[in-house]
């Protein structure tokens, strides 16, 4: 059954305070994310529709970044749109990352293990 609306703009509606946690993601970008794909007031489920293998969170909302080694074997010269030129060596890049929702090798032998009826 659906909670009704608060009655007034003060008030704050359940699915509003609701905080979730995945490891790997920002707990606010990504939550936004996943609110604005995924929810439905109506279906309290709609949330956990969307937590399924391979569903991917674009890097502008994980929140993730990921660090990447530039191992030049010498200097190289840039020219940049401005006009201005600089020498760059070996570097270190932190860029924005996609999230990707995975399951590793033991969980996913134990779900099938459950399937299966082997583990109870």
């Amino acid at each position: 059954m659906a909670r009704p609306e608060a009655p007034d703009k003060a008030a704050v509606c359940w699915w509003k305070k609701f905080q979730i946690t995945v490891a790997g993601l920002s707990k606010t970008k990504a939550k936004e994310y996943i609110f604005d794909q995924a929810f439905d007031k109506d279906n309290h489920e709609s949330l956990l529709d969307f937590f399924e293998v391979d569903t991917l969170i674009p890097e502008q909302y994980s929140g993730r970044t990921t660090a990447k080694y530039n191992d030049y074997d010498k200097v190289r010269v840039l020219r940049l749109d401005n006009g201005e030129i600089i020498s760059v060596g070996s570097n270190m890049v932190i860029e924005d990352a996609t999230y990707k929702f995975t399951l590793s090798e033991d969980y996913d032998n134990l779900l099938d293990g459950i399937n299966k009826g082997v583990i109870y």
